[in-house]
């Protein structure tokens, strides 16, 4: 076991210990498990035979229980047999994820607290810039912290400390330490419709411990506000960055100045360099049941060109703005949507060594519409065509993307079928003409056929793609399979628009049985 592991599994055995000196309380304990297996054979192509390989194993073991009342203990492990990718397959065991919480509420004021391993607890709200993505901050769902929510009247606080633990602690050359990041939400609330003012504090520290004189951080502060009118919500946020190892520190709090230059090649502003900005207008209604509603959603932004944040959204040197509206019929289950908006944002380039020093810059701007109408018809059927169009440029070259989809969706008691026909760069040499069905029939309570089809043609070249599978479920615990086919296109309702499938892929020779219980 990694040695970045070592502290998730105290966590998880101090876990159980608390959890026993619990057990006179009476609180109530939930043991429960999971265990999958499957086999499966794949064809490469015709000169290789089916190869069929041992039963792929997985398992979970899953354990909830209360502390005193106020308190919980969560742990669950899981393990493989994997042996399709070990020449000598063995079982491992390893905590999949797991916290100790303690809640106290007393109405209007209270807290909570979590110390958490491998666990996305670092969701502090929905911003506009998306100062936190967790896939950022969680390690590969690898990280462990602790987790502090307070509130009191209209105030709420949260503060999330989480580590690295995946990195390696350990180095020859000098001390190391594993990245942190701190993030700090303060929020007020003005109303009972929802309208806050609110800030935020993120900083992530990386690098040996010995370069902490480099000031090796990316730190991000912000200010939010939310106002829900009668008739319109209007949001506003500005953040403001700080990267001192990479010589962004400058131009921001530290007090220097107040870099008023531009945002890059072309596009002038009124923001620090540091700084970025974005405000939206959402859900303006009008009309009523007899005309219709119409309702109508706007924003801006602005990036500067030091701006990062290596917490989310690092976007940087960009200014932009988008308008979209939905139209409803009146008494009719028709929608119209509408989504415009322009993007400009500058990119270097540099070409070779010698050209170091003097980088290509250029002004990209990017243009899209997008459009589509949906019908609700009688008898489960609905229907929708889009249209999206994007025009763009890269180094100077105009590059111009129409594509059109056709969707009908049918669902009784008996069956479901969804079927869409895409085409991609309509009227370029890259046009591509793509169509995916796929159906799920009711066999019976207990068993179901699902498929999928998929076609792309172009210019070049004529690809499809079959995948079937047969599902039994006899118990409201226990799930079989049977499937041929690559299961991964056309997956999670994507179908035409399945980027993998779009860019070259096809048919694949697989065969698979897979068994799924739990208690």
């Amino acid at each position: 076991m990694r040695r970045a592991l070592c502290r998730p599994m105290a966590l998880a055995l101090a876990s159980l210990l608390l959890l026993a000196a619990a057990g006179p309380a009476g609180a109530a304990t939930k043991l429960n498990g999971y265990w999958e297996a499957n086999l499966s054979g794949v064809r490469v192509n015709d000169e290789y035979p089916w190869n069929v390989w041992r039963p792929n194993q997985y398992y979970e073991l899953k354990l909830l229980s209360g502390i005193g009342g106020e308190g919980e203990v969560w742990v669950k492990f899981g393990g493989r047999w994997d042996a399709w990718n070990s020449p000598v397959p063995q079982p491992s065991l390893f905590l999949q994820e797991g916290h100790l919480k303690y809640r106290l509420d007393r109405g209007d004021r209270g807290f909570e607290s979590f110390l958490f391993a491998r666990e996305r607890r670092h969701w502090v709200g929905n911003h506009l810039l998306q100062l936190v993505n967790e896939d950022n901050v969680s390690d590969g769902n690898n990280g462990q912290g602790v987790r502090l929510d307070t509130w009191r009247g209209p105030w709420n606080a949260t503060y999330v400390l989480s580590d690295f633990s995946s990195q390696d602690a350990h180095q020859t050359d000098a001390v190391a330490r594993t990245d942190d990041v701190h993030i700090l939400r303060l929020t007020r609330r003005l109303d009972d419709a929802g309208s806050y003012l609110g800030g935020t504090y993120l900083r992530k520290v990386y690098g040996p411990v010995r370069a902490l004189h480099t000031k090796q951080y990316n730190e991000v502060g912000a200010l939010d506000a939310l106002w829900v009118a009668g008739w319109a919500d209007l949001s506003l946020e500005y953040a403001e960055s700080r990267v001192p190892a990479e010589g962004l520190a400058d131009t921001g709090w530290n007090g220097a100045a107040w870099d008023h230059g531009t945002l890059g090649q072309g596009l002038e502003g009124f923001l620090p360099r540091d700084g970025a900005l974005r405000a939206e207008i959402r859900s303006f209604t009008v009309g009523d049941h007899r005309v219709g509603h119409y309702t109508v959603s706007a924003g801006y932004w602005r990036v500067g060109r030091d701006y990062r944040n290596y917490q989310g959204n690092d976007a940087s040197d960009r200014v932009g703005h988008f308008f979209a509206t939905y139209y409803r019929l009146p008494q009719r289950a028709v929608v119209y949507n509408l989504d415009w908006g322009r993007e400009r944002h500058c990119d270097a380039y540099v070409n070779s060594v010698d050209d170091a020093d003097n980088p290509l810059v250029t002004d990209d701007p990017r243009q899209w519409l997008n459009q589509k109408i949906y019908v609700e018809f009688i008898n489960g059927f609905k229907a929708s065509l889009a249209h999206n169009r994007t025009d763009e440029s890269f180094l100077g070259h105009d590059y111009d993307h129409h594509d059109w989809l056709f969707e009908l969706v049918v669902e009784n008691k008996l069956a479901w079928l969804k079927t869409q026909f895409k085409i991609k760069d309509w009227e370029t040499d890259d046009e591509k003409r793509i169509f995916g069905l796929e159906t799920t029939i009711n066999l019976s309570p207990a068993w179901k056929w699902y498929n999928r089809y998929m076609v792309a043609s172009d210019a070049v070249e004529a690809r499809q793609m079959l995948f079937t599978q047969l599902q039994y479920r006899p118990h409201d615990n226990l799930e079989l399979f049977a499937s041929y086919g690559p299961e991964w296109y056309g997956d999670w309702g994507e179908l035409t628009n399945d980027a993998d499938f779009e860019s070259g892929g096809t048919m694949r020779d697989e065969f698979k049985l897979l068994a799924k219980t739990w208690f």
